[in-house]
């Protein structure tokens, strides 16, 4: 491997894996293949590899599928071993391997990619390679999606270890690059934010340009035509989300809606709250609530009343003053900015007086996506909301959980008063 990497996020996306789709056994996600860096990471694994020289050896931890493996293969010239199971087909150069480790003295990369996510099979499997002699690089899969994974990935000593978050150039639940120092293999990496700066640049100014256009529903429904991944109400309480909800629960009661729910994992998760006497879900897209109406099963099994419509936010199917809170978690960035001051009228339009939003979105351009399409501060936000009338109970740059760089406030619509 060369002596220093830069992680350029232009020459990693320019990595095609089309060629490896043949040997993806789950046609569903092939999809995740053409993916930009910074949403999924298997053009970052290809790029790595593709930084190797010839004969160089790779170990791949696991993960069901294999994904990581064949992205890996993506470089003829290196041997990817895999601990999994036979696949059917496989590229030439990829291998498989038993669960015992041998000696790893002689593998550059090593991927720790492990179902589940908890961070204890992490550590262990991490200690386990270094006592069989690996001392090349580790790309750590999921730094940011768990506590358990935030716990370990913080918990490396940097005594022993350079850590670098490279999420940007990885998947976005966080990836992160691991080099023992006492290692005698020489690397070093940086990222190049040139790229990402200059697309942020180009998104704000095709914002500019449409400002003043109208977009169409349409326009809307093939930007945002996907199903959030982990369409489960269990996974999504070691998001930080479920942990913003528990944090403002005092704000959570009656009719309570959820704005842009996607799957509606946390729409479901908002019956854990004894206030809550209705729940109402809305989206544009069909097919993300028809996964979540199948999550929620038969509708008598619950509580209270759960309800998925799918609607325009921009035009929201309620009577005014209905709802006794409403949340939006990671949906305003989705909106064109033209368009958010009228989503944000809407909201404060259905619920009641004294009744309070609960937003959470990222902090600036802390998660670059493709979909993302507005960039706030806490300035910025404020503005919007007081601009539709709510007054400020709290709005701040939110580094409380493990996913950091969040931007998270509650406002409240104000009680008019009364005249005498």
């Amino acid at each position: 491997m060369s002596d220093h990497i830069t992680l350029s996020k232009r020459a990693i996306d320019q990595c095609s894996l089309e060629g490896l789709l043949q040997f993806v056994s789950w046609s569903e996600s092939a999809r995740f293949f053409d993916e930009p860096a910074g949403r999924e990471h298997y053009r970052l694994l290809a790029f790595l590899a593709s930084r190797l020289p010839a004969g160089s050896r790779i170990i791949d931890t696991g993960g069901s599928q294999s994904f990581n493996s064949i992205a890996l293969t993506y470089n003829p010239s290196v041997h990817v071993h895999v601990l999994t199971k036979e696949l059917k087909t496989r590229p030439p150069n990829l291998h498989i391997i038993s669960n015992d480790f041998g000696s790893l003295a002689d593998f550059s990369l090593m991927v720790l990619d492990l179902d589940g996510h908890d961070g204890i099979e992490e550590r262990r499997v991490l200690d386990a390679a270094c006592r069989a002699g690996f001392c090349g690089v580790v790309l750590v899969h999921g730094i940011r999606l768990s506590q358990g994974m935030h716990s370990f990935w913080e918990g490396i000593p940097t005594s022993s270890w350079s850590k670098m978050d490279v999420t940007r150039c990885g998947h976005w639940s966080g990836t992160g690059l691991l080099i023992q120092k006492s290692s005698p293999l020489s690397f070093s990496f940086s990222v190049d934010d040139g790229y990402a700066e200059k697309e942020y640049a180009e998104k704000e100014y095709a914002e500019k340009e449409y400002a003043e256009k109208e977009y169409a529903e349409k326009e809307y429904a093939e930007k945002e035509n996907y199903v959030t991944v982990a369409p489960s109400p269990e996974a999504w309480k070691q998001h930080p989300n479920y942990f913003i909800m528990r944090h403002y629960a005092n704000y959570i009661r009656g009719a309570s809606y959820d704005i842009g729910c996607n799957h509606g994992a946390c729409t479901l998760l908002l019956e854990e709250f004894p206030e809550v006497t209705r729940i109402v879900g809305i989206d544009l897209n069909a097919e993300a609530l028809a996964v979540a109406r199948d999550i929620r099963g038969d509708p008598s099994s619950h509580r209270v009343p759960i309800e998925f419509i799918q609607a325009n936010i921009m035009t929201l199917p309620m009577q005014d003053a209905t709802a006794d809170f409403v949340m939006s978690l990671h949906t305003l960035e989705h909106i064109y900015p033209h368009d958010a001051a009228v989503v944000v009228a809407e909201i404060f339009r259905v619920l009641k007086p004294g009744a309070h939003f609960l937003i959470s979105i990222p902090h600036d351009h802390a998660f670059p996506d493709p979909c993302h399409v507005a960039f706030y501060k806490v300035p910025s936000l404020t503005t919007l909301m007081k601009g539709a009338g709510f007054q400020v109970i709290e709005c701040l740059h939110d580094m409380r959980w493990h996913e950091k760089d969040l931007l998270t406030g509650v406002f409240r619509k104000p009680v008019a008063p009364k005249i005498l």
